[in-house]
């Protein structure tokens, strides 16, 4: 059995007077790794909403290196009741300590966030979204494009 221990997370405050609306986009989330990893899970929530949020699908990758596919259950399609916090299942990905990690989320039909995140510490990690292009092809990590916060 492993020993799991988080790397990064962010608050959750209820964002739900100003909500975010989220329509067939592709959300970037750019974190390093501290320490080093060998395997991640992520979680999922959605601690504010009234809807359930529907992931088409999502991907982890470490800056250079090969980008896996994240599932729940074994299913690539992640749907988050309102509520409810879920975990990944596990990604086997190799990272070192304060090498770059991308977490690729594409969006499906048009989801309501009403979670805001606020970030504790100055750790380059950065958030921005794009239009879907069809799908997770091309290039998908971008070197020098994160937001410092």
């Amino acid at each position: 059995m492993k020993n799991w221990y988080s790397i990064w997370g962010y608050r959750s405050l209820d964002f739900g007077a100003f909500p975010l609306y989220v329509e067939n986009e592709t959300e970037y989330v750019e974190i390093c790794a501290f320490p080093p990893c060998e395997a991640f899970k992520i979680r999922f929530q959605n601690t504010f909403g009234t809807e359930t949020l529907h992931i088409e699908e999502a991907w982890l990758a470490v800056r250079d290196g090969k980008k896996c596919p994240v599932t729940v259950n074994g299913q690539r399609r992640i749907a988050v009741s309102p509520g409810k916090r879920i975990w990944s299942d596990e990604v086997i990905q190799k990272a070192e300590a304060g090498q770059k990690i991308q977490i690729k989320l594409r969006w499906s039909g048009k989801n309501v966030v009403k979670s805001a995140c606020t970030f504790l510490a100055n750790s380059m990690t950065g958030v921005w979204y794009s239009k879907n292009e069809g799908g997770l092809t091309g290039s998908f990590l971008k070197k020098n494009h994160y937001i410092n916060v």
